[in-house]
């Protein structure tokens, strides 16, 4: 029976921005269309990654979870921890670890770096910048008993000197769905290049049209000046002062429209092919 959650993610409430940016990436990006349907070790590649599970009550100060909590992780796929020294000194997110491990899904943890160091020590710097919770450092025995672990965890990081937002989020998708990164990235590259190829072919087709359309109003420039029926009078006002009163005729209108679409046409379809680009990253 399918779990309802693809993903349950824990972090601490100093990171709650990156964890509302991590839920709403993951539950917006479209998987690219060659791979959805394909089967892999984590079953169908679905379409989208959601329901995520991010949302959690003001846990009490109690040692337990709670309820709600401990049914989300048994009900989810995967867990993502979002690591950061605020993270590893959070003993809810070490015990929300724990409780996926006790389910036998050590192997569906994956991690999401945004502050601090693997191995601050190693760097020459205070144990507490280490990013990782204590939970993701030891291994468990069948008794759930922490023992040593010999394998550092595997994270993406979210920080411009390490992955990046864009390629940490697609090493988290492609860890969900069971795909190789190079083979999702690949396809996110093609799908890129498809949706800028489009865009510019729409721009270019745009940008003629308005081209034809200044052609044809400037070539029937005269029949505009027709249209333009003007006449200058003196105010009635007693302030000694000229008006222009006039009307623009059918023709004349239909004129300026052609113009007008000339001139914002362009500028439209470059305003909107730049902000479909930025809405899609």
């Amino acid at each position: 029976m399918p779990l309802k959650y693809r993903a349950f993610i824990s972090y601490s409430h100093r990171d709650s921005r990156w964890a509302e940016w991590l839920h709403r990436a993951l539950e917006s990006y479209p998987i690219p269309q060659a791979l959805v349907g394909t089967t892999t070790a984590k079953g169908q590649v679905p379409k989208r990654l959601m329901p995520i599970f991010r949302d959690r009550d003001e846990l009490a100060s109690s040692s337990n979870l709670g309820a709600t909590l401990e049914e989300a992780l048994r009900e989810s796929e995967n867990q993502i921890v979002i690591c950061s020294p605020a993270a590893a000194a959070s003993r809810w997110v070490n015990e929300e670890v724990r409780a996926f491990k006790r389910l036998g899904r050590g192997a569906n943890i994956f991690c999401l770096i945004v502050a601090g160091e693997p191995d601050p020590v190693s760097r020459g710097l205070d144990a507490s910048e280490c990013c990782f919770p204590l939970a993701l450092r030891v291994d468990m025995d069948a008794s759930g008993a922490d023992v040593p672990s010999l394998l550092e965890p595997i994270a993406a990081d979210v920080r411009p000197e390490g992955d990046g937002k864009d390629r940490a989020k697609l090493k988290l998708v492609a860890g969900i769905v069971g795909v190789s990164y190079d083979a999702l990235a690949n396809r996110e590259q093609v799908r890129r290049t498809r949706r800028l190829a489009f865009i510019t072919a729409f721009s270019l087709s745009g940008m003629a049209l308005a081209s034809g359309l200044a052609t044809y109003a400037f070539i029937h420039l005269d029949d505009w000046g027709r249209g333009l029926k003007f006449q200058l009078t003196r105010g009635e006002h007693g302030d000694g002062r000229f008006y222009l009163n006039g009307e623009l005729s059918k023709s004349g209108w239909y004129q300026y429209f052609l113009i007008v679409l000339a001139l914002k046409l362009p500028l439209g379809l470059m305003l909107a092919s730049v902000l479909s680009l930025v809405l899609r990253k």
